[in-house]
Protein backbone atom coordinates (compact mmCIF):
# COMPACT_ATOMS: atom_id res chain seq x y z
CA UNK A 1 0.00 0.00 0.00
CA UNK A 2 2.29 2.82 -1.24
CA UNK A 3 0.17 5.79 -0.11
CA UNK A 4 0.23 5.16 3.65
CA UNK A 5 2.93 5.57 6.28
CA UNK A 6 4.62 2.32 7.27
CA UNK A 7 6.65 1.75 10.45
CA UNK A 8 10.31 0.85 10.09
CA UNK A 9 10.85 -2.88 10.46
CA UNK A 10 13.79 -3.51 12.82
CA UNK A 11 15.23 -7.01 13.11
CA UNK A 12 17.60 -7.51 16.00
CA UNK A 13 19.37 -10.56 17.36
CA UNK A 14 22.58 -12.48 17.72
CA UNK A 15 24.94 -13.25 14.86
CA UNK A 16 23.76 -16.21 12.82
CA UNK A 17 20.04 -15.61 13.37
CA UNK A 18 19.27 -15.07 9.64
CA UNK A 19 18.35 -11.38 9.95
CA UNK A 20 20.01 -10.48 6.63
CA UNK A 21 18.43 -13.46 4.91
CA UNK A 22 15.01 -12.40 6.18
CA UNK A 23 15.49 -8.93 4.68
CA UNK A 24 16.58 -10.45 1.37
CA UNK A 25 13.41 -12.55 1.35
CA UNK A 26 11.31 -9.42 1.92
CA UNK A 27 13.16 -7.55 -0.82
CA UNK A 28 12.41 -10.35 -3.31
CA UNK A 29 8.72 -10.23 -2.39
CA UNK A 30 8.18 -6.48 -2.13
CA UNK A 31 10.58 -4.80 -4.56
CA UNK A 32 13.11 -7.04 -6.35
CA UNK A 33 16.26 -5.26 -7.48
CA UNK A 34 19.90 -5.92 -8.16
CA UNK A 35 20.92 -4.24 -4.88
CA UNK A 36 19.08 -6.24 -2.25
CA UNK A 37 20.72 -4.81 0.92
CA UNK A 38 22.16 -1.36 1.65
CA UNK A 39 24.62 0.18 4.09
CA UNK A 40 23.24 2.87 6.40
CA UNK A 41 25.87 5.59 6.10
CA UNK A 42 26.20 8.19 8.83
CA UNK A 43 26.32 11.17 6.48
CA UNK A 44 23.27 12.96 5.13
CA UNK A 45 24.52 13.19 1.53
CA UNK A 46 25.36 9.47 1.43
CA UNK A 47 21.99 8.16 2.59
CA UNK A 48 19.68 10.32 0.45
CA UNK A 49 20.53 8.68 -2.94
CA UNK A 50 19.84 5.21 -1.48
CA UNK A 51 16.52 6.22 0.07
CA UNK A 52 15.27 8.12 -2.99
CA UNK A 53 16.26 5.39 -5.43
CA UNK A 54 13.66 2.68 -4.81
CA UNK A 55 10.52 1.76 -2.87
CA UNK A 56 11.83 -0.78 -0.33
CA UNK A 57 15.21 -0.07 1.27
CA UNK A 58 16.60 -2.71 3.67
CA UNK A 59 19.71 -1.59 5.59
CA UNK A 60 22.04 -4.36 6.76
CA UNK A 61 24.19 -4.61 9.91
CA UNK A 62 23.21 -1.33 11.54
CA UNK A 63 24.73 -0.66 14.97
CA UNK A 64 24.19 3.00 15.77
CA UNK A 65 21.82 5.66 14.43
CA UNK A 66 22.74 9.28 15.04
CA UNK A 67 20.31 12.19 15.34
CA UNK A 68 20.63 13.34 11.71
CA UNK A 69 20.01 9.88 10.28
CA UNK A 70 17.13 9.35 12.72
CA UNK A 71 15.51 12.54 11.45
CA UNK A 72 15.87 11.44 7.83
CA UNK A 73 14.36 8.03 8.55
CA UNK A 74 11.44 9.66 10.36
CA UNK A 75 10.84 11.95 7.37
CA UNK A 76 11.00 8.97 5.04
CA UNK A 77 8.29 7.20 7.03
CA UNK A 78 5.92 10.17 7.13
CA UNK A 79 6.28 11.45 3.56
CA UNK A 80 8.82 14.23 4.03
CA UNK A 81 10.50 16.55 1.56
CA UNK A 82 14.15 17.59 1.61
CA UNK A 83 15.47 20.66 -0.22
CA UNK A 84 19.11 20.90 -1.29
CA UNK A 85 21.25 23.20 -3.36
CA UNK A 86 22.09 21.77 -6.76
CA UNK A 87 25.85 21.08 -7.06
CA UNK A 88 27.97 23.67 -8.87
CA UNK A 89 25.28 26.36 -8.62
CA UNK A 90 24.93 29.38 -6.34
CA UNK A 91 21.31 29.19 -5.29
CA UNK A 92 19.49 26.74 -7.55
CA UNK A 93 17.51 24.34 -5.33
CA UNK A 94 15.92 20.96 -5.93
CA UNK A 95 13.64 18.87 -3.74
CA UNK A 96 13.52 15.14 -2.96
CA UNK A 97 10.28 13.55 -1.84
CA UNK A 98 10.78 10.72 0.64
CA UNK A 99 8.10 8.10 1.27
CA UNK A 100 9.54 4.61 1.32
CA UNK A 101 9.46 1.31 3.10
CA UNK A 102 12.45 1.05 5.44
CA UNK A 103 13.83 -2.04 7.16
CA UNK A 104 17.01 -2.39 9.20
CA UNK A 105 18.77 -5.17 11.03
CA UNK A 106 21.57 -5.28 13.55
CA UNK A 107 23.12 -7.29 16.36
CA UNK A 108 22.35 -4.66 18.97
CA UNK A 109 20.26 -1.86 17.47
CA UNK A 110 20.83 1.27 19.47
CA UNK A 111 17.74 3.37 18.78
CA UNK A 112 17.67 6.08 21.42
CA UNK A 113 15.39 8.68 19.84
CA UNK A 114 11.73 8.47 20.80
CA UNK A 115 10.36 9.79 17.49
CA UNK A 116 12.15 6.99 15.62
CA UNK A 117 11.08 4.33 18.14
CA UNK A 118 7.52 5.57 17.80
CA UNK A 119 7.73 4.75 14.09
CA UNK A 120 9.34 1.31 14.44
CA UNK A 121 8.45 -2.33 14.94
CA UNK A 122 11.26 -4.25 16.62
CA UNK A 123 11.35 -8.03 16.19
CA UNK A 124 14.00 -10.11 18.00
CA UNK A 125 15.58 -13.06 16.19
CA UNK A 126 17.10 -16.12 17.88
CA UNK A 127 20.39 -17.66 16.81
CA UNK A 128 19.94 -20.73 14.61
CA UNK A 129 21.25 -23.89 16.22
CA UNK A 130 23.96 -25.80 14.36
CA UNK A 131 21.65 -28.80 13.93
CA UNK A 132 19.10 -26.62 12.10
CA UNK A 133 21.42 -24.72 9.77
CA UNK A 134 21.10 -25.11 6.01
CA UNK A 135 23.26 -24.03 3.11
CA UNK A 136 22.51 -20.82 1.24
CA UNK A 137 21.72 -22.84 -1.88
CA UNK A 138 19.19 -25.01 -0.01
CA UNK A 139 17.56 -22.02 1.70
CA UNK A 140 17.10 -20.10 -1.54
CA UNK A 141 15.93 -23.16 -3.43
CA UNK A 142 13.19 -23.70 -0.85
CA UNK A 143 12.27 -20.01 -0.84
CA UNK A 144 12.00 -19.77 -4.63
CA UNK A 145 9.69 -22.78 -4.63
CA UNK A 146 7.21 -21.14 -2.28
CA UNK A 147 7.66 -17.53 -3.52
CA UNK A 148 4.76 -17.74 -6.04
CA UNK A 149 2.46 -19.04 -3.29
CA UNK A 150 3.59 -16.31 -0.86
CA UNK A 151 3.12 -13.58 -3.44
CA UNK A 152 -0.19 -14.88 -4.78
CA UNK A 153 -1.66 -15.40 -1.32
CA UNK A 154 -0.55 -11.92 -0.26
CA UNK A 155 -2.32 -10.37 -3.25
CA UNK A 156 -5.54 -12.27 -2.46
CA UNK A 157 -5.43 -11.16 1.18
CA UNK A 158 -4.79 -7.52 0.26
CA UNK A 159 -7.61 -7.58 -2.31
CA UNK A 160 -10.08 -8.78 0.35
CA UNK A 161 -8.70 -6.25 2.86
CA UNK A 162 -9.28 -3.44 0.32
CA UNK A 163 -12.98 -4.34 0.29
CA UNK A 164 -13.06 -4.29 4.10
CA UNK A 165 -10.88 -1.39 5.26
CA UNK A 166 -13.09 1.55 4.21
CA UNK A 167 -16.01 0.27 6.27
CA UNK A 168 -13.96 -0.36 9.42
CA UNK A 169 -14.39 1.74 12.53
CA UNK A 170 -11.42 1.10 14.81
CA UNK A 171 -10.94 3.17 17.97
CA UNK A 172 -7.78 3.97 19.94
CA UNK A 173 -5.45 3.56 16.99
CA UNK A 174 -1.69 3.93 17.61
CA UNK A 175 0.25 6.81 16.06
CA UNK A 176 0.74 5.01 12.72
CA UNK A 177 -3.02 5.03 12.29
CA UNK A 178 -3.32 4.10 8.60
CA UNK A 179 -0.90 1.20 8.98
CA UNK A 180 -2.77 0.04 12.09
CA UNK A 181 -6.13 0.13 10.33
CA UNK A 182 -4.79 -1.79 7.35
CA UNK A 183 -3.11 -4.28 9.70
CA UNK A 184 -6.44 -4.77 11.47
CA UNK A 185 -8.21 -5.39 8.14
CA UNK A 186 -5.54 -7.83 6.92
CA UNK A 187 -5.59 -9.72 10.23
CA UNK A 188 -9.39 -10.01 10.00
CA UNK A 189 -9.10 -11.42 6.48
CA UNK A 190 -6.53 -14.00 7.57
CA UNK A 191 -8.56 -15.02 10.63
CA UNK A 192 -11.85 -13.44 11.61
CA UNK A 193 -11.65 -11.83 15.05
CA UNK A 194 -7.86 -11.41 15.04
CA UNK A 195 -7.84 -7.68 14.24
CA UNK A 196 -7.76 -6.73 17.91
CA UNK A 197 -5.02 -9.29 18.49
CA UNK A 198 -2.91 -7.54 15.86
CA UNK A 199 -3.48 -4.12 17.48
CA UNK A 200 -2.64 -5.49 20.94
CA UNK A 201 0.60 -7.03 19.69
CA UNK A 202 1.51 -3.80 17.91
CA UNK A 203 0.82 -1.71 21.03
CA UNK A 204 2.84 -4.08 23.20
CA UNK A 205 5.75 -3.98 20.75
CA UNK A 206 5.65 -0.18 20.77
CA UNK A 207 5.47 -0.08 24.56
CA UNK A 208 8.35 -2.54 25.03
CA UNK A 209 10.56 -0.63 22.60
CA UNK A 210 10.01 2.78 24.14
CA UNK A 211 10.11 1.48 27.72
CA UNK A 212 13.49 -0.22 27.23
CA UNK A 213 15.01 3.04 25.98
CA UNK A 214 13.19 5.69 27.99
CA UNK A 215 13.68 3.97 31.34
CA UNK A 216 17.42 4.44 30.87
CA UNK A 217 16.78 8.15 31.35
CA UNK A 218 16.89 8.89 35.08
CA UNK A 219 14.08 11.47 34.93
CA UNK A 220 11.69 9.06 33.20
CA UNK A 221 12.64 6.28 35.60
CA UNK A 222 12.11 8.36 38.74
CA UNK A 223 8.87 9.95 37.52
CA UNK A 224 7.46 6.46 36.90
CA UNK A 225 8.62 5.41 40.38
CA UNK A 226 7.15 8.58 41.90
CA UNK A 227 3.75 7.92 40.27
CA UNK A 228 3.68 4.21 41.12
CA UNK A 229 1.19 4.77 43.98
CA UNK A 230 -0.64 7.77 42.48
CA UNK A 231 -3.20 8.40 39.77
CA UNK A 232 -2.48 12.12 39.55
CA UNK A 233 -0.18 14.82 40.91
CA UNK A 234 -0.34 18.62 40.65
CA UNK A 235 2.22 21.20 41.72
CA UNK A 236 4.99 23.37 40.38
CA UNK A 237 8.32 22.34 38.89
CA UNK A 238 10.29 23.25 42.02
CA UNK A 239 8.05 21.02 44.15
CA UNK A 240 8.40 18.14 41.70
CA UNK A 241 12.17 18.52 41.69
CA UNK A 242 12.22 18.26 45.47
CA UNK A 243 9.87 15.26 45.45
CA UNK A 244 12.19 13.43 43.05
CA UNK A 245 15.24 14.30 45.17
CA UNK A 246 13.51 12.92 48.27
CA UNK A 247 12.57 9.75 46.40
CA UNK A 248 16.16 9.15 45.25
CA UNK A 249 17.81 9.88 48.59
CA UNK A 250 15.27 7.75 50.46
CA UNK A 251 17.10 4.73 49.05
CA UNK A 252 19.60 3.76 51.75
CA UNK A 253 22.14 2.69 49.11
CA UNK A 254 22.18 6.16 47.49
CA UNK A 255 24.22 8.96 49.04
CA UNK A 256 24.29 11.45 46.18
CA UNK A 257 22.06 12.46 43.30
CA UNK A 258 23.06 11.15 39.85
CA UNK A 259 25.41 13.51 38.03
CA UNK A 260 22.89 13.79 35.15
CA UNK A 261 20.06 14.75 37.47
CA UNK A 262 18.80 18.33 36.78
CA UNK A 263 20.01 20.93 39.23
CA UNK A 264 17.20 23.46 38.73
CA UNK A 265 13.46 23.52 38.06
CA UNK A 266 14.07 24.99 34.58
CA UNK A 267 16.44 22.14 33.72
CA UNK A 268 13.85 19.61 34.89
CA UNK A 269 11.20 21.30 32.74
CA UNK A 270 13.42 21.05 29.64
CA UNK A 271 14.12 17.37 30.30
CA UNK A 272 10.43 16.61 30.72
CA UNK A 273 9.47 18.44 27.54
CA UNK A 274 11.92 16.30 25.56
CA UNK A 275 10.35 13.11 26.93
CA UNK A 276 6.62 13.82 26.56
CA UNK A 277 6.24 11.19 23.81
CA UNK A 278 7.74 8.48 26.02
CA UNK A 279 5.53 9.45 28.95
CA UNK A 280 2.50 9.33 26.70
CA UNK A 281 3.42 5.83 25.53
CA UNK A 282 4.08 4.70 29.10
CA UNK A 283 0.59 5.78 30.08
CA UNK A 284 1.07 9.25 31.57
CA UNK A 285 -0.43 12.54 30.44
CA UNK A 286 1.84 15.44 31.44
CA UNK A 287 0.72 19.06 31.13
CA UNK A 288 3.34 21.75 31.74
CA UNK A 289 2.15 25.32 32.26
CA UNK A 290 3.49 28.36 30.51
CA UNK A 291 6.29 30.44 31.95
CA UNK A 292 3.74 32.62 33.76
CA UNK A 293 1.84 29.69 35.29
CA UNK A 294 4.75 27.43 36.29
CA UNK A 295 2.57 24.41 37.06
CA UNK A 296 2.88 20.75 36.13
CA UNK A 297 0.13 18.15 36.17
CA UNK A 298 0.75 14.40 35.82
CA UNK A 299 -2.15 12.02 35.27
CA UNK A 300 -2.36 8.32 34.59
CA UNK A 301 -4.43 7.66 31.50
CA UNK A 302 -7.82 6.08 32.04
CA UNK A 303 -8.51 5.34 28.39
CA UNK A 304 -7.94 1.88 26.96
CA UNK A 305 -4.51 1.90 25.39
CA UNK A 306 -1.00 0.56 25.71
CA UNK A 307 -0.93 0.43 29.49
CA UNK A 308 -4.17 -1.56 29.61
CA UNK A 309 -2.94 -3.87 26.88
CA UNK A 310 0.32 -4.53 28.68
CA UNK A 311 -1.50 -5.18 31.95
CA UNK A 312 -3.93 -7.60 30.33
CA UNK A 313 -1.30 -9.59 28.45
CA UNK A 314 1.21 -9.71 31.27
CA UNK A 315 3.92 -8.02 29.17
Amino acid sequence: MPNINHPILCLTGDFGSAKSTALRFLAKIISPSKNDLFTLNKKFDDIIPAISGQYFIPFDNVSNINQDISNILCQTVTNGTISKRRPYTDNEMFTINLHNLIAINGFNLNIKYSDLLDRSIIIPFNRIEASQRKTEQEVWCNFNKVLPVIFGTSIKIIRKAMNLVDNLSVSNLPRMADFSKWGYAIAEVIKKGSGNEFLNEYRCNLYDSIESTSMQDDIVYYIVQFMSDKTSWFGNMTELLQELKNLILKDSTVQYLPTSFPKTANALSRRLNRRLVEFDTLGFNIVIGRATDRFIEINRKNTVGIVDTVANTGK
